[in-house]
């Protein structure tokens, strides 16, 4: 029950250096447009709010009509310099796991196209286009793209050539989508969350999209108490469950030893032994073994992991000081509660929300309708004692 998973949670020691400051009154609206009533200041009342988050977050039929739209007019311009390439989206647009500011991810796929990736014709055909704001070229980025910025959306793509990779990838989350329906809404909270701390960028030693993903999907194969295959987000307590994470990859994993393996049910193998099978220096803390190409570490460039896990160990404290205090004060403490409990540790931006109103009106004033998204073919498909210490075992009650 939740009230037994609350007594589970207060078990977490708060001492002086957790300090919780609330918003102030007046701002609470402002930095949490989700809230849709007061919540308890309860594990369940922390279960509805991020609800009510993950509802407010999720694209609209409308925002994702929109991105169609963008993404089918690059297509014209790029399928008019290869006419028999497959030109597909694949990422976030794919998954249905964007926010309102992220990119959409676009590949060509052609027999024509070998080599170096053709990025300056590319450029060049789009900038003559007249669609785009801006454009550059990154010949140097590990995966070679165009990033350009749609002119009447603001919208940012990333064109990549023959990176069939990324769509075998947006396949298999689709896949773990199904599998743990508890997933989505923790993606794009967790996503949210590193953004506004702008850790959410690999080119900047950030955590990618993908390395988040596979950070959940292991952390739900492994859970040591519950097997969230096939579980609603109403049948369990969504609130535990993202304490569950932080604490996890803010407290518990140890990043020097352990590596992540997603492939087979999961496991935790040991980092020295898969860096070897790599064939690669050990130059970085995060390690994840890719499901889709073992020998591809997709935490090799988040060379900031240090600063997310800093983020989602503190996201933890703060959270649990909240019900410590709540217990020891009740009356005060309540008083003080404002009727959110994620706006502690995440807020939306007047400017996102002022953006993402824009793009709707957009959309409702064209009042096109929206293109088909082709979709991929399906893709091919030691020991917890890793960790420096038990995992999570007193936030373990997975039910509301």
């Amino acid at each position: 029950s939740s009230s037994d998973g609350e007594e589970e949670v207060l078990n977490f020691t708060a001492d002086s250096s957790d300090r919780v400051y609330w918003p102030p009154r007046e701002n609470t609206a402002s930095i949490a447009p989700w809230c849709r009533r007061r919540y308890a200041l309860s594990l369940r009342g922390l279960h509805e709010e991020l609800l009510d988050l993950y509802a407010w977050l999720k694209p609209s039929p409308l925002e994702k009509a929109l991105r169609l739209r963008v993404f089918e007019r690059v297509r014209e311009v790029l399928q008019r310099i290869w006419p028999t390439a497959k030109i597909d989206v694949f990422g976030s647009l794919y998954t249905s796991l964007f926010l309102p500011t992220s990119d959409i991810d676009v590949v060509v796929e052609s027999d024509v196209v070998s080599g170096e990736p053709p990025l300056w014709k590319t450029a060049i055909a789009l900038k003559e286009s007249g669609i785009t704001e801006s454009i550059n070229v990154l010949d140097k980025a590990f995966v070679p793209i165009v990033k350009m910025v749609d002119k009447d959306t603001k919208i940012y793509l990333d064109i990549s050539f023959n990176t069939v990779q990324g769509v075998r990838s947006a396949k298999f989350i689709e896949d773990m989508k199904i599998r743990y329906p508890v997933l989505e809404p923790l993606v794009l909270v967790l996503k949210q969350f590193l953004m506004q701390r702008q850790l959410n960028q690999v080119f900047t030693g950030g955590l990618s999209s993908y390395g988040l993903i596979l950070m959940l999907i292991s952390f739900l194969q492994l859970h040591p108490s519950y097997d969230y295959s096939y579980k609603g987000i109403t049948e369990v307590n969504m609130g535990i469950l993202l304490l569950n994470f932080l604490q996890l990859y803010g407290q518990e994993f140890n990043y020097m030893k352990t590596a992540l393996r997603i492939h087979s049910g999961g496991a935790y193998v040991c980092k020295d032994e898969i860096l070897v099978q790599m064939n690669r220096p050990s130059n970085s803390m995060l390690c994840i073994e890719d499901p889709l190409q073992p020998g591809n570490d997709i935490g090799r460039c988040s060379h900031n992991i240090q600063l997310v896990r800093q983020a989602f160990e503190h996201a933890f404290s703060t959270l649990c000081a909240v019900f410590v205090r709540s217990r020891e004060y009740s009356a005060i403490w309540r008083s003080r509660y404002h009727g959110s409990l994620l706006s502690l540790i995440l807020h939306i931006s007047p400017r996102m929300i002022r953006y993402r109103n824009w793009l709707k009106g957009r959309v409702l004033s064209d009042g096109t309708s929206s293109p088909s998204l082709s979709k991929a073919s399906t893709p091919e498909t030691f020991s917890p004692s890793l960790l420096n210490t038990s995992l999570v075992s007193h936030l373990s009650s997975p039910n509301v």
